[in-house]
């Protein structure tokens, strides 16, 4: 999970950033959808088998 936040979490926020023009609101958007993703890893992970 640190390598997919740590590849994708600027790609992220710039593209949250130029949805919601607030780099703050940005941040947090960024945060919880990388939390989503972490919730759901597991069942895309079962998918995958």
């Amino acid at each position: 999970m640190k390598e997919l936040y740590n590849s994708y979490k600027k790609d992220v926020y710039f593209y949250i950033l130029s949805l919601c023009k607030n780099p703050s609101l940005s941040e947090d958007l960024t945060s919880k959808t990388f939390y989503q993703v972490l919730l759901s890893l597991s069942s895309f992970k079962k998918i995958q088998i």
